[in-house]
C-alpha cells in the first residue's frame, strides 16, 4: 500500500511541475527574445522603452521620409486652408495656432516620449519665418500587412520644413509632430471639396522621397 501512495505522490509532482512548466514557458520566449534584441541591437539611445523592430519577425518594414513643395499644385491647397472660423490659413499657421493652444506637441523624432518645450518650439517655428518656409516633411512607415496581403503606408509625423540655398536636396524638419494628434484638428478644416485630413490618408499630394530607412534602424515602443 504504501508504495502505491509514494507512485501517486510523484505523479502528481510531476503533473505540477510539468503545469509550472507551462506557465513558464512564454515568460522564458519573451525573456529571450528581449535578450536577443539588446544582445543584436540594444535599445534606442537614452530610452530603455524603445526597441528596434527584430527584422526576422516582419515580412517588410520601412520608414520613409518625404517632402512636400507647397508651391505645386496640388500641395498649395494647402495654403488656403478653410478652417472652422471661415478664415483661410496655411498648414503652418495651423499647427503654429494648435502648438500655442496646446492641442499638440513639438518633438526632435516621431519616435521620442518627451516634447520639447512648448515655448521653445513656438519660438523654433516663428523665428524660422513661416512666411519663407515652403514645405512639410512627413515621417510614415511602410510595411507589410498580412490581413490584405500588401504593403501598406502610415503617416506618423508630419513637420515644418526648410531647405538651405545650396542644399535643395536634403530638407531639415524643424520639429516633429505626432500625426495621430493632428486627425481631430484636420477633420474639421477643409481643402476644396475634402478634409485636409483625407488629403494626407488618401494621398492627394505630390511629393519627393528624402531617405528611406533600413528595418534596423527602425524604433517602436513595447
Amino acid at each position: 500500500m504504501k508504495y502505491i501512495f509514494l507512485i501517486v505522490f510523484i505523479a502528481s509532482g510531476f503533473l505540477a511541475f510539468g503545469q509550472r512548466g507551462e506557465q513558464l514557458r512564454p515568460d522564458i520566449k519573451t525573456s529571450s527574445a528581449m535578450r536577443a534584441v539588446t544582445k543584436n541591437n540594444g535599445p534606442a539611445s537614452g530610452n530603455d522603452n524603445l526597441y528596434p523592430v527584430i527584422e526576422r519577425a516582419v515580412l517588410y518594414v520601412k520608414e520613409v521620409r518625404r517632402s512636400i513643395d507647397l508651391s505645386l499644385a496640388p500641395n498649395n491647397q494647402l495654403l488656403h486652408i478653410k478652417t472652422p472660423k471661415d478664415t483661410n490659413q496655411s498648414i503652418i499657421s495651423i499647427l503654429l495656432r494648435a502648438l500655442a493652444s496646446n492641442e499638440i506637441h513639438a518633438f526632435a523624432s516621431v519616435h521620442d516620449s518627451i516634447a520639447l518645450n512648448q515655448h521653445d518650439a513656438i519660438d523654433l517655428l516663428t523665428n524660422a519665418n513661416t512666411a519663407t518656409i515652403k514645405s512639410v516633411c512627413l515621417w510614415e512607415t511602410w510595411q507589410y500587412d498580412p490581413s490584405v496581403k500588401k504593403i501598406v503606408g502610415k503617416i506618423i509625423g508630419i513637420a515644418p520644413c526648410r531647405f538651405e540655398e545650396k542644399d535643395t536636396a536634403h530638407g531639415k524638419a524643424i520639429f516633429w509632430i505626432k500625426y495621430a494628434s493632428l486627425h481631430q484638428i484636420f477633420k474639421q478644416d477643409f481643402i476644396a471639396d475634402a478634409t485636409v485630413d483625407d488629403f494626407f490618408e488618401n494621398r492627394k499630394f505630390t511629393s519627393k522621397v528624402l531617405k528611406v530607412s533600413t528595418v534596423d534602424t527602425v524604433y517602436y515602443k513595447r
